[in-house]
């Protein structure tokens, strides 16, 4: 089957997965929730960016993880717009179309008109020309601005000092027209808080989240703030939510049943006051019923795709849950999003949420 760049036409969010391929994060869905049978430990592949317990040094940590420097254009930092053969011009809001979904770590040479919404892990010297060329292409984007756990942790775990120092480095930047027209959908703060595997053994301090909300919120106090967790973890906090907005959730089949999953997890994001971004894990998350076995040889244990059957079944109903704010597949992988069954199951899926309400990741 020949690799040809797919195009992601539903708001894929897509990681990190993200696709939205978010998420700027990773996808495994480590964490288990405790809303359905309590399932068995995580048996699907670590996070796309888990590195070895030592973290790299962050004196001066790269920029991205996961991913390849964005070089396809030249280092723009004044807001001049690329070139762009996309439908809007300079200065056109977008024109979204019903619920965002994405692709996860969707790379940008693939962005295209009749996109809808992807996950980008932003860089600070070509932010501003990504957001100019998804606002032409009517694109939304959700960003991630401090990158992954091994940028933002320490011996002890997260650290949210490293954590705000990746963020300050776009405090220079003036992108506030792409929030105010909904370009940025929404500033992912953290992928996968709440599993300890991403952070040297330790969950990240759930009081933690509001803090890194609130810091954003200083600097860009309309770009919705989401976290990437369970809500089971999120009401550990013994405080209220006062700058946190949206939640995002990550289905796998090892969850047990998909109704009670989005039913909990929407019920309990309600009572915390946040707005809840759903998505399937449709890499390693199908399951053995799926047939589609994923991974190498060497992989730990064995990981399957979803299959065309799966992502359908499993992504309208998450799609016709009352309230959802945005939809996320994780991960991109072009062979296996290139399939005919798999791009045709996508492909009803986005007809789906380009039929539902606008709405935006903001309480």
């Amino acid at each position: 089957m020949p690799h040809r760049p797919v195009r992601l036409r539903l708001a894929l969010q897509l990681g990190s997965f993200v696709l939205l391929l978010a998420g700027a994060g990773g996808g495994c869905d480590g964490h288990n929730p405790t809303l359905a049978t309590d399932p068995p430990g995580d048996t699907t592949s670590a996070p796309v960016d888990t590195v070895p317990e030592t973290p790299p040094d962050t004196t001066q940590p790269p920029d991205t993880v996961g991913t390849p420097p964005d070089t396809t254009t030249p280092p723009d930092t004044t807001g001049t717009p690329p070139d762009s053969s996309g439908t809007n011009p300079p200065g056109t809001p977008p024109t979204h179309v019903g619920l965002a979904i994405g692709e996860a770590q969707q790379p940008v040479t693939t962005w295209a008109a009749g996109d809808v919404a992807t996950v980008y892990t932003a860089q600070p010297e070509s932010l501003l020309a990504r957001l100019e060329q998804a606002r032409r292409l009517n694109l939304r984007v959700y960003v991630s601005l401090s990158g992954s756990a091994p940028y933002l942790r320490d011996a002890n775990g997260f650290n949210i000092t490293i954590w705000k120092q990746r963020v300050d480095r776009f405090r220079r930047l003036n992108f506030q027209s792409y929030i105010d027209d909904g370009t940025i959908a929404g500033h992912f703060l953290l992928d996968e808080a709440d599993d300890k595997s991403n952070w040297n053994g330790k969950i990240v301090p759930v009081q933690l989240v509001e803090q890194m909300a609130a810091y954003s919120k200083s600097i860009w106090p309309t770009m919705p703030a989401i976290i990437r967790a369970f809500p089971d973890y999120l009401a550990t906090y013994s405080g209220t939510y006062d700058h946190l907005d949206g939640v995002r959730v990550q289905y796998h089949a090892r969850f047990g049943d998909l109704d009670k999953f989005i039913k909990t997890n929407m019920q309990l994001s309600n009572q915390l006051g946040l707005i809840m971004i759903g998505g399937l894990n449709t890499s390693r998350g199908g399951g053995p019923e799926s047939g589609m076995l994923a991974g190498g040889p060497d992989a730990p244990h064995p990981q399957y795709y979803m299959n065309a059957a799966q992502i359908k079944a499993w992504g309208k109903r998450f799609l016709s849950e009352p309230g959802l704010c945005g939809f996320i597949l994780w991960q991109y992988e072009p062979a296996y999003l290139a399939r005919p069954d798999i791009a045709a199951a996508i492909k009803e899926l986005e007809q789906q949420a380009r039929g539902l309400p606008n709405k935006a990741c903001r309480k």
